[in-house]
């Protein structure tokens, strides 16, 4: 992990939720500003975590800094996606024309499309990150996404709206009839359309329609040269990926789901981080041990903390040679990727101090934990 943490511009850390996958990317932004580099940790999980860790009231689309012990070096702000405010910050730089720029912002197909699509916050996402990257402010961009299954969104989502406005029926919405090959099945080409849908709906959804297109068409251009280049940026040496899982069944099946996905889109996971595992077992004190260090219990009252104790330790290590096999069948793990393993804690980080004591363990590697040999099962079930 040493080898990870400070080389790459982008961090992307994925995973399944519940495995204190935002607590890491906290964790991380916090240590790399200690160290003195200008950090930004941008999240996009829902479950809003991560402003209480660094201490702020509340997070905001807004970039807001964080303040740091007085040894650190550097800088780090955190923001947190906003679909809403997010989709009309950028339309507001993107749409140079004051009256198109207020007739967009009140039309309710464009309110619907940026405030409950999941699809359009992964687009933000992305957005997002190729303008915090751009402006050349931050030597490195955290990016916390959300739990396993909506994080591969984020990655598809480069190129998705560019390529949603070109479709020619979109064009059917818009002032110029099209020229493509369905255009000719319906030759008056958007007044048609527009005509068929007036029959289904309200004519004045066909005008919120039809302007909302208007407006999001002319920026096509826009949407797919900025798609272009932060698909390049998630595909190059620029980028690494740091899978968070734990050791439960439900967590590795989802983080191998994951891992399996990003290969699939030509992406490899850089590092894992195996969060919330068993603390390794300890060999209980001997009654003798005990006595000597409690000379006023009685014989009973010792054998019977002598035999909790001993309880106490082999539960640790069967709970935790139980998590460790888990691991190895997962495969999750491989050879060849380092890896960090953090034992479970009581309590979650609640400070910068705690997080950049935590940042320090992410640096270390921790090879805890076997991968799993290849004649291995690979269902995830010890």
């Amino acid at each position: 992990m040493s080898d990870f943490v400070p080389r790459a511009p982008v961090l992307v850390l994925v995973g399944p939720g519940g495995v204190g996958k935002t607590t890491v990317a906290a964790a991380l932004g916090v240590s790399l500003a200690m160290q003195g580099k200008r950090v930004a940790v941008l999240t996009v999980d829902p479950a809003r975590r991560l402003a209480g860790a660094l201490g702020l009231d509340q997070l905001h689309d807004e970039l807001r800094p964080v303040a740091l012990p007085r040894d650190a070096a550097g800088t780090l702000h955190a923001a947190m996606l906003e679909t809403g405010s997010g989709y009309d910050d950028l339309l507001g730089r993107l749409v140079t024309d004051a009256g198109a720029r207020e007739s967009i912002f009140g039309n309710a197909v464009y309110r619907s499309f940026s405030r409950t699509l999941a699809r359009s916050h992964a687009y933000l996402a992305m957005e997002r990150l190729h303008d915090l990257v751009t402006s050349e402010r931050f030597d490195h961009v955290v990016l916390d996404t959300p739990p396993t299954r909506s994080a591969l969104e984020i990655l598809d989502a480069p190129g998705r709206l560019a390529r949603f406005l070109d479709d020619e029926i979109v064009r059917w919405f818009l002032s110029d009839a099209p020229k493509g090959r369905l255009s000719r099945l319906l030759p008056l080409g958007g007044a048609a359309v527009a005509r068929v849908l007036s029959l289904l709906t309200s004519p004045r959804l066909v005008d919120e329609l039809k302007e909302f297109f208007t407006v999001m068409g002319g920026l096509a251009d826009g949407f797919r040269a900025r798609a272009t280049a932060t698909a390049d940026l998630l595909t190059s040496s620029s980028s690494q990926f740091l899978l968070v899982t734990g050791p439960s069944a439900t967590s590795l099946a989802d983080a191998r789901h994951f891992a399996e996905g990003l290969a699939q889109r030509g992406v490899g996971i850089a590092a894992v981080v195996l969060n919330r595992m068993p603390e390794a077992a300890y060999p209980a004190p001997s009654a003798s041990t005990l006595a000597a260090g409690l000379p006023d219990l009685d014989r009973a009252r010792l054998r019977s903390l002598h035999d909790e104790l001993v309880a106490f330790s082999e539960r640790t290590r069967l709970c935790r040679e139980h998590a460790e096999r888990a691991v190895r069948a997962s495969g999750v793990i491989e050879p060849s990727v380092p890896s960090c393993v953090l034992s479970e804690q009581s309590d979650a980080p609640l400070s910068v101090v705690a997080l950049a004591e935590l940042g320090r363990l992410l640096t270390v590697p921790g090879p805890a934990v076997a991968a799993a040999p290849k004649a291995l099962p690979q269902e995830g079930h010890p």
